[in-house]
């Protein structure tokens, strides 16, 4: 498998999940805007990296 075609299946992978958590969030708050930041959002991250989001809602204190 080339690189590239790893790279986006990485990508995919992690996304797929990041909605599927976001899909259980929305069930207990209302979530108002969702941004993914760090390594995979700029694009440097490694195969193991994580995906880390910052979640907006007013439903949530502090």
């Amino acid at each position: 498998m080339s690189k590239a075609k790893s790279a986006i299946e990485s990508q995919l992978k992690m996304l797929k999940r990041a909605l599927e958590f976001m899909n259980r969030v929305r069930g207990r708050i209302r979530v108002l805007e969702v941004y993914v930041v760090g390594s995979r959002a700029r694009g440097d991250y490694r195969d193991d990296s994580d995906i880390d989001l910052v979640i907006i809602s007013n439903d949530v204190e502090g």
